[in-house]
């Protein structure tokens, strides 16, 4: 039996989400996943919308699994298994409309000119950095997960616009592993170094003939490139190098306040997550995507002031 409008509201209310956006995301859904189950004589099966609804309750709340089988009357272990399915699901639908890399020349050029009228940072591709999302041990994983302050974490590596989108993501990292290490081994790196997004050449600053390449910034913990720009070292700087480290420090916040409001919309990273590590993946992929879904489509209801999210960023991170 479909969902009525009263459990229909409990949902929109829990992710802070229009009726129609959640409509669309359950008609996404249901087209996606055919081969759901078949009423039988001995019980309904699980609609498309309900899964949706238990999952995206989830996602917003971080209830347990417990209290979700209390309240959607479905048992433990087909929750475990529903809600990454659905993330699955959610992420294959929407990924290519939400969070598609650019890969011509116009395309990072808006992503840039958005970068200088918001943070003063002309020719910025992104901002990249490292979240930590805590986890649950996984079984027989020893310290494979442990990070340097001996909790277990996944790592997720983020390229964001200025807008706190994410334009890529590289999940699954145990914590053990640098921000610099997983960059060594994204795809991103890769792509860039091999010159297979169509970057812009080289342009001129503003109010000045000097020609700079169009970069993305990073924090002390990534190696300086030609594409990668990041903080003078140091205490002993010049004011122009002070200026400088204060203009990218701006840019570069975008991916902590994009982190901040992640983790403030969907409040299941603010627990550790008890799944396995693919499921994990799965529940990250799908946050993600909503979230720049939500970017998109429900401006009303996600915070446009950027006053106080580096603050909120901090708060909400594990």
């Amino acid at each position: 039996m479909d969902m009525g409008s009263e459990e229909w509201a409990n949902v929109v209310e829990a992710l802070t989400v229009c009726y129609e956006t959640h409509k669309y995301l359950e008609q996404r859904e249901s087209k996606r996943r055919r081969e759901w189950r078949q009423d039988t004589k001995l019980r309904n099966s699980i609609s498309p919308a309900q899964r949706l609804s238990l999952t995206l309750r989830y996602l917003a709340t971080g209830e347990s699994r417990r209290s979700l089988e209390f309240q959607y009357r479905i048992s433990h272990s087909l929750i475990s298994s529903i809600i990454p399915e659905v993330c699955d699901a959610l992420y294959a639908v929407l990924r290519d409309t939400y969070m598609k890399l650019p890969t011509s020349s116009s395309e990072w050029q808006e992503v840039a000119s958005t970068f200088s009228t918001a943070c003063n940072f002309p020719n910025c591709l992104g901002a990249l950095d490292g979240k930590r999302f805590l986890v649950i041990k996984p079984s027989n994983s020893g310290s494979e997960y442990f990070d340097y302050k001996s909790h277990n974490r996944v790592i997720m590596l983020a390229l964001v616009d200025a807008d706190y989108k994410f334009l890529y993501v590289d999940v699954g990292a145990q914590g053990r592993a640098s921000d610099a290490g997983v960059w060594d081994r994204c795809n991103l790196r890769k792509y860039l170094e091999e010159n297979k997004l169509k970057v812009p050449g080289d342009a001129s600053l503003p109010y000045s003939d000097l020609q700079s390449p169009y970069v993305i910034v990073g924090d002390d913990a990534f190696p300086l490139k030609t594409y990668l720009m990041k903080p003078y070292p140091g205490k002993q700087l010049t004011a122009d190098q002070r200026v400088f480290n204060y203009r990218l420090s701006r840019a570069r916040r975008v991916s902590e306040n994009a982190f901040g409001i992640l983790a403030a919309k969907f409040r299941v990273f603010q627990h550790p997550i008890n799944s396995k590590p693919e499921f994990v993946n799965k529940i990250i992929f799908a946050a993600v995507v909503l979230h720049n879904f939500l970017r998109v489509n429900c401006k009303a209801h996600l915070p446009t002031d950027r006053t106080g999210l580096t603050a909120m960023a901090v708060d909400s991170s594990p």
